[in-house]
């Protein structure tokens, strides 16, 4: 076992995918296996039973309530031993030597960074690995199109085989691999977040200590986000949950009168996508352009 790696996965009712989990980290690093931990939020599909009896060498933290992903993963590092830290969602499957690499390219940056690797959907496909800090500035870019030629221009350059590390403002949180120091100077990730926004606000409180999030498209994960299909509705609750929790970040990181202003801009941008997806026939971004809708005028109303 490589006592200097610890792999932290939160798991909430995945029995499968963290059983597919645990076994892509024992198949790729088979010759020194980091060391291995679960912290499950109170799942009712017995995923603690059956990991505890298939695999009696992963530490598992059983929580009595599901206290989210930040408390989660705080929880994780408070028993974990590595110097060198792998959180991680249960719905991934790690790719050969993503995990040693990711760790390497970290010393690469002289431990001083938050690494992401490129997640794919499960047919292979390329998928979004980033995000902008839920600013005005990231609303203008929303609204102008901006975002979208980025995201193109990546996507390119990924499918035509060019494999490059970029900073980015902040990482999607199903993977992110960082130091122990770290996440002991940041005083890990802040549990005022549940769930969604916890990893812009652990990568913008990063960056203001000059600590860099890079994706490193060299390495990368298969991310079950909506199985295969990329276009998968999301219910009211999480879209909700997604809203809520970006009017946090902009609560605790910058002034209360730019959340009225970035989802003014958000509500024009979904009302233009809503249009769109009327004329292009597609039910499922419709439906998702509605919700997006509705949950932002509850924010602006102040409800």
């Amino acid at each position: 076992m490589n006592e200097n790696i610890s792999v932290i996965i939160i798991s909430y009712n995945c029995k499968q995918y963290v059983e597919d989990c645990i076994k892509s980290i024992i198949f790729t690093c088979y010759e020194a296996i980091p060391e291995i931990i679960i912290v499950d939020n109170n799942s009712s599909d017995d995923t603690v039973k059956y990991i505890t009896n298939m695999y009696p060498k992963v530490k598992i933290i059983e929580n009595n309530v599901n206290k989210g992903y930040a408390a989660a993963i705080n929880i994780g590092v408070e028993v974990s031993s590595g110097d060198y830290l792998i959180l991680s969602n249960a719905d991934i499957v790690y790719k050969k030597n993503t995990i040693y690499g990711l760790v390497d390219r970290l010393k690469s940056y002289d431990n001083k960074a938050i690494i992401g690797p490129q997640q794919l959907y499960n047919n292979g496909n390329y998928q979004r690995s980033y995000g902008y800090f839920p600013t005005v500035k990231r609303g203008l870019y929303d609204l102008l199109g901006i975002t979208r030629l980025k995201l193109a221009l990546k996507k390119k350059s990924f499918v035509g085989g060019t494999r490059k590390d970029y900073k980015v403002e902040y990482l999607d949180g199903a993977v992110l691999c960082t130091t122990r120091h770290i996440l002991n100077q940041l005083n890990g990730f802040d549990e005022r977040f549940f769930f969604y926004s916890e990893e812009a606000d652990f990568c913008y409180r990063a960056k203001k200590e000059y600590i860099e999030s890079v994706l490193v498209s060299e390495y990368q994960v298969i991310h079950h986000r909506g199985g295969s299909q990329e276009n998968k509705g999301m219910n009211d609750e999480s879209i909700n949950m997604i809203i809520e929790s970006e009017a946090k970040f902009i609560h605790l990181h910058h002034k209360s009168f730019n959340v009225k202003i970035y989802f003014t801009l958000q509500l024009i941008f979904f009302k233009l996508l809503l249009v769109l997806s009327r004329t292009t026939k597609d039910t499922t971004r419709t439906e998702n352009n509605k919700k997006y809708i509705k949950a932002i005028k509850s924010v602006l109303n102040g409800n």
